[in-house]
């Protein structure tokens, strides 16, 4: 159910219902909390201010918790350097972004001609997309009475 909650409020705040979006990414932590890219949507949703702190010391404890993954961790280190970043903060930010990119860094895995063979995929199908049908539609072909 967390997961829906979190979709539920990527939806609304690509709407631009900024509120029910962080309402909607708390409700999905409250049902999961270990739905922690929730705390990356929320705070990517607005400006934190002060009134934020809990918010900031529950990404905090969520980090220190014992079995988190470093997947988790980057999108928490992604979210308290966002807040810190917001509270002016810049030094203890930018040490949240490092950990962050340097979890990325480690755990980060290029193949290259999987890569090559992803693009040829999505650019034969977007040509198959973008090409008009060699046969018209039948429902092109009908005359009007």
């Amino acid at each position: 159910m967390g997961r829906l909650h979190k979709v539920l409020g990527d939806v609304l705040a690509l709407d631009g219902h900024f509120d029910e979006a962080i309402a909607a990414f708390d409700r999905a932590l409250d049902l999961n909390p270990r739905e922690v890219s929730a705390h990356h949507a929320a705070v990517q949703a607005k400006r934190c201010t002060e009134a934020d702190r809990p918010r900031l010391d529950r990404m905090r404890a969520a980090l220190d918790s014992a079995g988190i993954g470093d997947s988790h961790r980057v999108f928490l280190h992604f979210a308290i350097g966002k807040v810190l970043d917001d509270l002016a903060e810049y030094r203890q930010a930018m040490w949240h972004f490092d950990q962050a990119n340097e979890i990325r860094r480690r755990t980060a895995r290029f193949d290259g001609p999987d890569l090559a063979e992803h693009v040829d995929r999505l650019v034969a199908a977007t040509r198959r997309i973008s090409s008009p049908p060699t046969k018209p539609m039948a429902w092109a072909t009908r005359r009007r009475s």
